[in-house]
């Protein structure tokens, strides 16, 4: 068995959570909140605004020459985000500029400081584990959605056969990374990977409750 699909194996309940959570299946049959989905656009503005650090530690750290061009067309796509972002907000009429909710920042610093104090292949696997939490979860969303869907533009974004080929890429490389490594690395990665499923989880919980 790969380490990834050990990783997945043992996130099976965390992502059980995720991909059946009621936000998703809202926005799938386009029955969510007005409110609720602008409230997470505003936090998740937030959270992609501070992942550009994440990838800066990342890149920093970054073990070959490959992996940092990879990750530096990542900076793109996040800026590509943030306009999406920032172009919802300006036509719902909603200021983006407000403060983290406990969730995300507890989130983005968790991440941050994962990326600056651990090795490359544990936030690595952080990063996987975000990734591949949302291709999954828009997944979910898509598999309920009309063509008229008024948030396909998201729906969209994370389903894409380039994000699809982005989070194959990070799966690949991180079992590549990880070939060989001792037991005491391994579970440690576990531990890393298993809390970054649970944030994504709880991402979903603070949008839909529009709570911290």
């Amino acid at each position: 068995m790969s380490i990834s699909s050990l990783l997945f194996e043992k996130a099976s309940q965390q992502w059980d959570k995720m991909l059946s959570h009621p936000f998703l299946k809202e926005v799938g049959k386009g029955t969510i909140k007005r409110e609720a989905f602008d409230f997470w656009v505003a936090q998740d503005y937030i959270f992609v605004r501070e992942a550009l650090r994440f990838l800066g530690a990342l890149e920093l750290k970054s073990p070959d020459y490959d992996i940092s061009l990879v990750l530096a067309d990542a900076f793109g796509a996040l800026k590509n985000e943030l306009q999406m972002f920032e172009g919802y907000a300006a036509e719902r009429g909603f200021s983006l500029h407000v403060e983290p909710t406990t969730t995300c920042r507890s989130y983005v610093d968790f991440l941050i400081a994962t990326a600056l104090t651990r090795s490359f292949e544990e936030a690595f696997s952080a990063l996987w584990c975000a990734e591949k939490g949302y291709f999954d979860s828009w997944n979910a969303a898509k598999s309920m959605a009309t063509v008229d869907n008024p948030y396909r533009r998201f729906i969209d974004n994370w389903t894409s056969d380039g994000f699809n080929e982005y989070v194959t890429w990070i799966e690949n490389t991180l079992n590549r990374l990880l070939n060989g490594k001792p037991a005491s690395a391994i579970s440690s990665i576990e531990e890393t990977f298993l809390m970054t499923a649970e944030y994504e989880c709880l991402f979903w919980d603070m949008a839909y409750t529009k709570r911290s």
